[in-house]
C-alpha cells in the first residue's frame, strides 16, 4: 500500500501559555547573485518545543542557523526572536548555542570546566572582573543538570567526546536560556553517548520548559525525541512527522547498535524526497 504525504508548513500562532520564542517568516537568502539557498522559508517555535532540522549536506541547514544567530542577513523575509527582529534583538543570553564539532573550544588550551563556565557568564560578572559566588553557584548548577559536576576541574583537554558535549551544553545553559540551539550535537561521539545526549535533552525540554532546536544528521534519535521535524531540500522547507519517518525506518532500514549512526546519512539521503513535501511509504 503506497501512502503519499503532503504537508505545508505555516508559523502557529502563540499562545498565552506557549509565547512565542523564534519566528521565521517568508526567509529568502543567497549569496551574492548566486541561485537562492533558502527560498521564502517560514516555522515557528513556541516554549517548551524540540525541532529538529535535517537535510543533506549543502542544503542549507547551517546556513538557516547563521541567520537565526543573525550572523547573516536574509535576501528577504525575517527572523524574529522573542517577538523582536533578530536584526535589533540584543538580549543574547536568552538563547543557548551549541556549535558543530565542538569548534568554539580548543581542547589544548589548558582550562578548567570551571573556568569555561565563568567566562561564559561575563555578560552577568563584566568584563575584567571576578567572578562571585552566585556564578560559581550557577556553575555547579548547570554542571548537576548535565551530570557533570564530578568534572568541575577537570582540564577541557581530557575529556572524552561525550563528555565535552555536555560541558558545552552546561555553558550553553549557563545564563538561563529560554532557547536552546545545537549544530550536529552528536559529531564525534558513539551511538551510546548519543542516546544519553538526547535523553539529557529531553529532560531539559521536560523539565525547564527549554525550547530546542537542533540540526542533525542522526535521524534514529531525531525521530524518537523531536516533537516537530523540518527537512529542507531544493531551498524548501517541510514539516515531516516524527512518526512518519519512524514508520519508514522501521520498514526500510534495519540498523543496530554501533551501525546506527553508521549509516545516518544513507538514511537521510533517501529521504531527501520528504523535503520537498511528497513522501511516498510502502508498507510491507
Amino acid at each position: 500500500m503506497n501512502e503519499t504525504m503532503f504537508l505545508e508548513t505555516a508559523a502557529p500562532s502563540p499562545t498565552a501559555d506557549r509565547p512565542e520564542i523564534l519566528t521565521v517568516q517568508d526567509l529568502t537568502f543567497a549569496y551574492r547573485r548566486e541561485i537562492p539557498i533558502l527560498k521564502s522559508v517560514t516555522f515557528s517555535a513556541s516554549e517548551g518545543d524540540f525541532a529538529a532540522v535535517i537535510g543533506s549536506n549543502g542544503a542549507g541547514k547551517s546556513t538557516l542557523m547563521k541567520l537565526i544567530l543573525n550572523q547573516l542577513t536574509p535576501t528577504s523575509g525575517e527572523v524574529r526572536l522573542f517577538g523582536e527582529n533578530v536584526r535589533t534583538f540584543r538580549n543574547w543570553p536568552l538563547l543557548g548555542y551549541v556549535p558543530q564539532g565542538n569548534s568554539y573550544l580548543n581542547s589544548e588550551f589548558p582550562a578548567s570546566v570551571e573556568e569555561v563556565l565563568l567566562a561564559h557568564q561575563f555578560p552577568q560578572i563584566g568584563l575584567f572582573r571576578r567572578a562571585k559566588r552566585q556564578h560559581r553557584e550557577r556553575v555547579g548548577e548547570v554542571l548537576a543538570l548535565v551530570g557533570m559536576e564530578d568534572f568541575r576541574t577537570a582540564r577541557i583537554g581530557t575529556l572524552s567526546g561525550g563528555q565535552l558535549q555536555r560541558v558545552l551544553i552546561a555553558r550553553a545553559l549557563v545564563n538561563h536560556p529560554k532557547l536552546l540551539i545545537l549544530d550536529e550535537p552528536t559529531t564525534g561521539i558513539d551511538v551510546q553517548n548519543a542516546h544519553a545526549l538526547y535523553e539529557l535533552l529531553a529532560r531539559l525540554n521536560r523539565e525547564l520548559k527549554l525550547t530546542i532546536l537542533m540540526v542533525t544528521h542522526d535521524l534514529v534519535h531525531a525521530v524518537n525525541y523531536a516533537r516537530t521535524i523540518f527537512c529542507i531540500e531544493d531551498g524548501n522547507l517541510a514539516a515531516v512527522p516524527p512518526k512518519e519517518l519512524e514508520h519508514e525506518l522501521a520498514h526500510r532500514h534495519h540498523h543496530a547498535g554501533k551501525d546506527e549512526c553508521e549509516h545516518v546519512q544513507a538514511i537521510e539521503t533517501h529521504h531527501s524526497a520528504c523535503c520537498s513535501c511528497t513522501c511516498t511509504y510502502t508498507e510491507e
